[in-house]
């Protein structure tokens, strides 16, 4: 996995392109890395596609983590100028859905599709949990971890999902739950006109579906697809069946 160092962060990054098509930019949530895009959506050639682990996360484990949204949304942009990427469908999952619509709001010109999976134009996070993560990791990890799966998901598969958490540095974590409580763009995401795809689990606790409704219903070019009995994850959780809605929406 190639790392490359902006003006602004360093990052570790799966490059997946194909051909010349237009690339997609896959940009992982609160506490993730570029593994929480199953490997089916990452391959596909319709996607053509990037995966990142945002400054400190994941492999990346270096750089500097941030505390706003818009930060990392100017990391992104720096990222993709040193990658020479001048437009790119921008994906994001949970948080990186939230950095997806910055970048859409604020560097419009870079964005050529817009994909928000289980995301909001707000992301509220409990204060409990935000200190919790410093001060009583583990169990505050175990409980967050419940919310974020469907329910029946297999026990090896939450625990790999611990482990991932817990080797992420809590203060990352914690930051990110800041940039995400900090978010909001109930206000402004009218402006987004980009052709927006918007993915949600009807299970989903985390960022429920009247989320992801209140996003088709503001913004101005944005359609809604769901899938019943899925969480949070739902990117693992139905890797197959939102790989092909992806594909089926890049392709049209």
């Amino acid at each position: 996995m190639p790392t490359i160092t902006t003006d602004r962060n360093a990052f570790h990054y799966k490059d997946y392109r194909a051909n010349d098509h237009t690339p997609t930019l896959l940009i992982h949530g609160a506490g993730g890395m570029y593994l929480d895009w199953a490997i089916e959506t990452r391959r596909s050639p319709v996607l053509n596609a990037i995966a990142l682990d945002l400054p400190a996360h994941g492999e990346s484990g270096v750089g500097q983590g941030r505390a706003s949204v818009r930060d990392y949304a100017d990391d992104i942009v720096s990222l993709l100028d040193a990658l020479g990427i001048p437009q790119a469908n921008i994906i994001g999952h949970s948080m990186g859905g939230a950095i997806a619509q910055t970048l859409a709001l604020h560097y419009p010109e870079r964005v050529a599709r817009l994909g928000l999976v289980s995301t909001g134009a707000r992301l509220a996070v409990n204060p409990a949990i935000i200190e919790g993560i410093v001060t009583n990791t583990r169990a505050t990890a175990e409980m967050v971890l419940k919310w974020m799966w469907a329910k029946g998901t297999p026990e090896e598969i939450l625990a790999t999902g611990l482990e991932r958490l817990l080797n992420m540095p809590a203060q990352i974590i914690r930051d990110d739950y800041v940039a995400c409580d900090m978010f909001d763009l109930r206000d402004s995401a009218a402006q987004i006109r980009h052709d927006t795809l918007v993915l949600c689990g009807t299970a989903d606790k985390m960022t429920p579906l009247a989320l992801s409704t209140f996003l088709v219903e503001t913004l101005p070019n944005a359609a809604l697809h769901t899938f019943e009995g899925a969480g949070h994850m739902l990117p693992l959780e139905r890797a197959q069946e939102v790989t092909e809605t992806l594909e089926n929406w890049l392709s049209r």
